[in-house]
């Protein structure tokens, strides 16, 4: 029973990992509606919501201000008046929907789907034939399967030189930035995402183990300084950001012990610091995966707006 449990309990780790790494490798798409998408003002943010459906329903992780981009150029094909009482507004609309590289302006694929609505008014009815776009058209499949090819062809043929280029930015120090461009390369891309994936934690581990060095420096200076209680709790705070992987981390431990016996000693009051738990060797590698994930996505979020340089009708 025990080997059962112990067996489940490897499984259900790994299954957390694998979901864990499935949530992270998803090539990111944004929505974008452009002002000269043929869309009225009041209808752009249901179009982009609808786009957001579109993409989020092919498997694609839907992002805001990513290089990748699915967008539309709406048309109408008709617009009539009921012959009912009270009369009633139809549209035929044609969605021109494109997949591509707005920072460079390559389109990657196109199709064209059409859709109806029907309203009161005619806001309404187009409104109505916006909602009805639906995601899982046939073709709407095909155009979204042909598009991801072309961004895993993308990274397949630019994925060294990111590789690269990520090197360069963790030799430099900018971390974050590396660990960033790393993260952007899919598991889809086989060899080349395991190679980016490795370099990614391999960078992660250098950042943190020069933050806990410089952390532990920083601790230890302040506690010298000082050697009281306040010179205790303001070394303490930084003593406790140290991340248990970071080697720096069993001299802190260490520095945490001198610092609890020398308080006690000089005011008689006990003075203890939580620093943060070491895990497993499973749990860490969990830990990780979510903390580069974190790090690549506070940068991304940091970064200036792109500016689409599209040209695609």
């Amino acid at each position: 029973m025990k080997i059962k449990s112990f067996l489940l309990g490897i499984a259900g780790v790994a299954l957390s990992l694998n979901a864990t790494a499935q949530d992270t490798d998803k090539i990111d798409v944004s929505a974008y509606v452009a002002p000269n998408s043929g869309v009225p003002q009041a209808s752009a943010k249901v179009l982009e919501g609808k786009l957001n459906n579109i993409i989020t329903a092919a498997g694609f992780g839907a992002t805001v201000n990513q290089r990748f981009i699915l967008t539309s150029r709406v048309n109408i094909l008709t617009e009539d008046v009921t012959p009912t009482t009270p009369p009633m507004y139809a549209y035929t609309l044609s969605f021109d929907l494109y997949l591509g590289d707005g920072e460079t302006g390559t389109l990657f694929t196109s199709t064209q789907v059409e859709a109806k609505g029907v309203g009161p008014t005619k806001d309404k009815a187009y409104l109505q034939a916006l909602k009805a776009l639906n995601p899982r058209d046939p073709a709407m499949k095909q155009f979204l399967a042909d598009g991801k090819q072309k961004i895993v062809d993308y990274y397949l043929k630019n994925g060294p030189s990111i590789i690269q280029h990520a090197q360069m930015l963790a030799k430099n120090q900018n971390f974050d930035e590396a660990i960033y461009e790393l993260s952007t390369i899919p598991a889809a891309c086989g060899a080349l995402y395991e190679q980016a994936n490795g370099l990614m934690q391999k960078i992660y581990t250098e950042q943190i183990t020069q933050q806990g060095n410089a952390d532990l420096a920083e601790a230890r200076a302040i506690w010298s300084a000082g050697m009281d209680r306040d010179a205790a709790d303001k070394a303490g705070a930084i003593l406790a950001r140290i991340n248990p992987q970071s080697p720096a981390y069993a001299s802190a431990q260490a520095l945490s012990k001198e610092i609890s016996a020398r308080v006690k000693a000089i005011d008689q009051r006990e003075w203890n610091l939580t620093l943060q738990k070491q895990k497993d060797e499973t749990a860490v590698r969990k830990a990780q995966l979510q903390a580069t994930r974190d790090v690549a996505m506070a940068y991304a979020k940091n970064q200036p707006k792109i500016v689409y340089r599209i040209h695609w009708w």
